[in-house]
C-alpha cells in the first residue's frame, strides 16, 4: 500500500509543503496573537460567542475538550522526543497513553505529581530508548536531546504572555473556547517540530537542496564520522535517487 502511495504521490514533497505552508499560517497567527488588543474587544463583546463559550465551560464537554487536546499534543511530543513518525508497539502506545492519562488526571487535582508524570514520559522514557537503540552517535545528544526539545517546548508556551492588553487569568477562566484558540500557534508549532524532526531528518537541512553535489557532500560527511547514521545516509540516498529521476 505504502508502495501504491509512493507512486501515485511524491509523499516527500508533499511533506515539505505541509511544512512550509505550517510555517506560514503559525507566522500569521502570532502577528494577529500580538495585535490581540485590536480585536479582542469585539470577539468578547459578540453575545452567540460568549453564550456558547458559557454552555462549553460549565458543561462536561470542557473536559472532553481538554483531554482530547492534551493527548494530541503529549503524543506528538513524545515522538519528537525519541525522534519516531509513529509508536513502534501497540504495547509502546498503550503504556505512553496510561503515562498520558496518569499526568491529565494528576495535574486536575495535584499539579507537582502531573508535572512528574509528564516528565517521565516526555524525558525519562526517551532518554532510555535513545540510549537502549542508540540514537545517533553521541552518547551526550541522547542525554540532553529530549531536555532540550522540552526547554524549547515551554519557552514557546511562555509567548502567550507577552500578548498586549490579555489577562490570562481571565482568558482561562472566563473564556475558556478562546483559550484554546489562543493555543492554535502552540500546537501548530509542535506539529511542525514533528514533521521537521521525524519526518525529514533531525538537522537535515540538506532535504531542501536540489542539488545533488550538495547531498553527495553531506553523505560524505555523514559516513566520515565514527559512528555513521545509517537512518540519515538512507534518506539522502532516497533524495538522490528523486532528483536523478526528475533530471535534476
Amino acid at each position: 500500500m505504502k508502495n501504491f502511495i509512493n507512486r501515485i504521490l511524491d509523499v516527500p514533497k508533499l511533506i515539505r509543503t505541509i511544512w512550509f505552508i505550517l510555517w506560514i499560517i503559525l507566522i500569521i497567527l502570532l502577528v494577529m496573537k500580538f495585535c490581540f488588543g485590536i480585536w479582542y474587544p469585539i470577539v468578547i463583546k459578540n453575545e452567540s460567542i460568549m453564550e456558547f463559550n458559557s454552555f462549553i465551560r460549565d458543561s462536561w464537554i470542557k473536559y472532553v475538550i481538554q483531554v482530547v487536546f492534551y493527548f494530541i499534543s503529549s503524543n506528538i511530543l513524545y515522538l519528537i522526543t525519541t525522534i519516531k513518525k509513529k509508536y513502534g508497539s501497540v504495547l509502546e502506545m498503550l503504556i505512553i497513553n496510561v503515562l498520558i492519562l496518569s499526568a491529565f488526571l494528576c495535574k486536575m487535582y495535584f499539579e507537582i505529581l502531573g508535572i512528574f508524570f509528564e516528565l517521565i514520559f516526555l524525558i525519562v522514557v526517551p532518554i532510555v530508548y535513545m540510549i537502549k537503540f542508540k540514537k545517533y552517535y553521541r552518547f551526550s545528544f541522547r542525554l540532553l536531546y529530549p531536555v532540550v526539545i522540552q526547554l524549547l517546548i515551554y519557552l514557546w508556551m511562555l509567548n502567550i504572555f507577552f500578548i498586549r492588553d490579555l489577562d490570562t487569568n481571565k482568558i482561562n477562566n472566563e473564556y475558556f473556547i478562546f483559550g484554546f484558540v489562543l493555543q492554535l500557534d502552540y500546537y501548530i508549532f509542535i506539529i511542525i517540530t514533528w514533521i521537521g524532526v521525524s519526518f525529514m531528518g533531525l538537522w537535515s537541512v540538506w532535504i531542501f537542496s536540489k542539488d545533488i553535489t550538495v547531498l553527495k557532500a553531506a553523505r560524505e560527511k555523514e559516513l566520515a564520522r565514527k559512528t555513521p547514521n545509517m537512518e540519515t545516509i538512507a534518506k539522502i540516498d532516497k533524495r538522490i535517487a528523486e532528483l536523478e529521476k526528475e533530471g535534476k
